[in-house]
């Protein structure tokens, strides 16, 4: 596969985004707590983690993020673009963003199950 387009990247990013949602589900899921506070406490570390990524990604200070991008265009059957080039770089920002809000937003879902829910009624 040549160059990636805008519309592969963003199928691509989304895919990761809802994989990393429906992970992070499964092991919070997975998960006993004693009580809501305990619960509610858990999530609310996770704003300070959160804060630290965003720093993270302002600086392009993404670690080893770059694994998880190879390791998730090859299951994808996605060649790998070079790791120096601004394409590589660009889907290692999307897919730090997507992992961030997939995680977000499945913790918000978690903490306030309600919100979101379906409507039906019990009648």
């Amino acid at each position: 596969m040549g160059k990636l387009s805008e519309q592969e990247i963003r199928k691509i990013v989304i895919k990761f985004y809802k994989d990393t949602r429906r992970d992070v589900e499964e092991s919070w899921l997975k998960r006993t707590f004693p009580s809501k506070k305990e619960f509610l406490a858990e999530i609310k570390t996770h704003d300070d983690v959160f804060s630290a990524l965003k720093d993270n990604l302002y600086s392009n200070q993404l670690g080893d993020f770059s694994i998880i991008v190879e390791q998730f265009l090859d299951s994808q059957g996605v060649r790998n673009p070079p790791q120096d080039s601004l394409l590589f770089n660009k889907l290692c920002r999307e897919f730090y963003v997507a992992s961030i809000k997939a995680t977000k937003d499945t913790l918000k879902q978690l903490s306030e199950p309600y919100a979101d829910a379906l409507s039906c009624r019990v009648s």
